[in-house]
């Protein structure tokens, strides 16, 4: 905001520090009782060979008092600088009205690879966290300025394949045509396939077999795995469109197994490449990364092989600026090793590969989950779950309400409330998945912020005036609303830092703070009913509370709702 940019100016002329020194050091304290801008004196003490809290007293004296600012005071070792409420009023309201509000000006190609589910897979829990951060991720930069080029990845060639061709070819056969979600079926032949296996060391050779034979495409599972394929990915795109996500493109495994195989060729001939009983292993410890083998003995691939292949073709093809990998925690390892391999081979865009890592979703007694043994929750058993608690409330608000509507608005409630949960925490904390606690009305979920933007929106709807920006901003000086009008102004701030650090959770926060805002204002102001010009000033407040957190609730993948 400009305001900041005067209290710059006239610090700039006191204090010997250039504006960008002084840009730097002003801080936003952590009480509204506190002003809104603090400078600190700490860094002039040396200069003035004054203690701190006697620089700000004498800095206070010469001080004028910025343009846009009430007043200004000296608080131990601080100058807290106090905004006009009349100036930022009239400043961030008719700014915030604005479509382009939050809109940045970040340059540059970002393709954001996320979702990965593996095909024979089920989609469980991890791959909505994966998916909801992605997506979330993407929209969020695209704001700040970026173009973005968000894709998947489908592992077709994994050992999860061998699997469940062994399970599908083994088990007893069932009337494919009876069997409702093909998908799911398909899933739980990998999970029961790996069960039988676990102690199953017998079973070892011919899963290797079935992996030989993949790699090399052999005609005799192409079909197979075709039908198989296509039954999980149609259950992707389900789900996909079920939570708004799209994809620019999707790259398959198999498809870089031969080029992959070329790049470990020009790997081995590196002086840290040895080969163990046939396998070329890259010695890493110079980065404390051991040793990792970058085929199998055997000649088949590894993940490492073809990530090589993959990350270079996609530089090539979309001239990228950056290329972000939302993947868990797990694949850490994995990451750092496919990164320090492309520095090896003297890839020059390696050091613009970032891995965004993320935690577990866990029960809500921190228990882990596992897909591989089936003990990981489906997306669509969380989903109907969500779905028929939220029907069951909406049935019960809006008795009414045509069956047809009243299904549709449970499953944005439901949805929205799923991806909340993904979204309200840092990447890096474990998240207990608790559907209940999900579906809440009150507290900081998705229910809530959903209730908040109908609220505000009936508000609009009964008013018989029009929103104008035609206001008496000095109106608005409650402590209340100007807590309201501060919190809309950091809008675009919280978009460009949730775009810079990779974190959308900052959204996340960033909604249920301006909704417990609005709550407070709504609850000690009327806004209709009162003087013409205080509805006005208050109806536009309103107005913009609601684009701002409609906004913040799209970048988050939440849908707006007309009643709750």
């Amino acid at each position: 905001m400009n305001l900041k940019a005067n209290a710059v100016k006239e610090l700039h002329k006191i204090t010997g520090l250039s504006s960008s020194q002084v840009d730097n050091l002003l801080e936003v304290p952590p009480e509204q009782k506190m002003g809104d801008l603090a400078f600190p004196c700490f860094t002039l003490s040396k200069n003035y060979g004054k203690s701190p809290v006697e620089v700000a007293k004498l800095l206070r004296n010469k001080l004028v008092v910025p343009k846009g600012f009430q007043k200004v005071e000296h608080l131990g070792p601080y100058l807290n600088f106090f905004y006009d409420s009349s100036t930022i009023s009239e400043q961030v309201l008719p700014s915030a009205l604005k479509k382009d509000f939050g809109k940045g000006n970040k340059k540059g190609n970002v393709m954001v690879e996320y979702s990965n589910p593996n095909p024979l897979k089920g989609f469980h829990v991890g791959h909505l966290r994966n998916t909801s951060l992605g997506a979330a991720l993407c929209r969020t930069m695209q704001l700040s300025g970026y173009k973005v080029i968000p894709v998947n990845f489908y592992n077709n060639t994994g050992a999860h394949i061998s699997k469940t061709l062994w399970g599908y070819t083994t088990f007893p056969k069932k009337d494919e045509s009876k069997i409702k979600n093909k998908g799911e079926w398909v899933g739980n032949i990998y999970s029961e396939a790996s069960v039988k296996l676990k102690n199953e060391s017998r079973y070892d050779k011919v899963i290797q077999q079935f992996q030989r034979e993949i790699d090399n495409k052999d005609k005799k599972w192409l079909d197979i795995l075709k039908k198989l394929e296509k039954w999980s990915t149609d259950e992707f795109n389900r789900i996909y469109k079920e939570l708004n996500v799209h994809f620019d493109y999707i790259y398959y495994d198999a498809d870089f197994i031969d080029s992959g195989k070329k790049i470990v060729e020009g790997l081995a001939k590196h002086k840290l490449v040895s080969y163990e009983d046939g396998a070329p292993i890259v010695n890493l410890e110079k980065w404390d990364l051991g040793t990792k083998a970058l085929l199998r003995a055997d000649g088949t691939s590894l993940y490492v092989t073809k990530d090589l292949s993959m990350a270079m073709k996609r530089f090539k093809d979309y001239k990228l600026n950056k290329l972000i990998y939302v993947v868990a925690s797990e694949q850490e390892y994995h990451f750092k090793v496919l990164f320090r391999c492309l520095k090896l081979i003297g890839f020059d865009k390696a050091d613009q590969l970032h891995h965004l890592s993320y935690e577990l979703v866990v029960d809500k007694n921190m228990k882990k989950f596992s897909s591989r043994f089936g003990t990981a929750p489906l997306y669509s058993t969380l989903a109907d779950k969500a779905k028929a608690k939220a029907l069951k409330e909406v049935k019960k608000r809006n008795a009414k309400m045509s069956t047809k509507k009243q299904k549709e608005l449970a499953d944005k409630i439901a949805v929205g409330a799923m991806l909340y949960m993904m979204l309200s925490k840092s990447n890096t904390k474990v998240i207990p998945f608790d559907i209940d606690a999900a579906l809440s009305f009150e507290g900081n979920t998705g229910p809530y912020l959903q209730y908040a933007l109908v609220r505000a929106s009936k508000i609009l709807k009964k008013s018989k005036q029009k929103v104008s920006t035609n206001v008496d901003f000095g109106v608005l000086k409650s402590d209340e609303e100007q807590a309201l009008i501060k919190q809309i102004a950091n809008f675009p701030q919280v978009v460009e830092q949730a775009a810079d650090s990779y974190s959308p959770h900052l959204v996340a926060s960033f909604a249920y703070e301006l909704a417990q805002k609005f709550s407070t204002f709504y609850a000690k102001h009327r806004v209709i009913g009162v003087s013409s010009e205080e509805e006005k000033a208050r109806l536009l407040l309103v107005s913009v509370f609601y684009e701002t957190l409609k906004k913040s609730l799209n970048l988050l993948g939440i849908q707006e709702v007309e009643v709750m």
